[in-house]
């Protein structure tokens, strides 16, 4: 293979690879709405693990607050917020402080 061939082969293979890396992955589980997650923080506090400080639900609170305030300009990372909000909840459901 001519060398000026394998080069256009590496960059489209490259460049491929970075559009994909970009492209939201249908694989990747979809974040939880801002109201499921309040639910489930009520659900939490109400029955909520000994093993579990009061302010670890306060901090999960607060991440999803601040997830709500950047969903407009901010789509991916509110997303991202969110999941891992999601993540924190269910640890300390399992009565693991995240």
């Amino acid at each position: 293979m001519d060398p000026s061939r394998s080069l256009a082969v590496l960059l489209v293979s490259l460049l491929v690879a970075l559009l994909v890396s970009l492209t939201p992955s249908s694989a990747r589980a979809d974040a939880p709405s801002v109201p499921a997650l309040r639910e489930r923080i009520r659900a939490l506090e109400a029955n909520r693990p000994e093993t579990v400080p009061q302010g670890t639900i306060e901090s999960i609170a607060y991440m999803v607050d601040t997830s709500e305030r950047i969903e407009n300009r901010f789509p991916a990372q509110s997303e991202s917020w969110r999941r891992r909000a999601a993540g924190f909840l269910e640890r300390a459901a399992a009565g693991h402080d995240p």
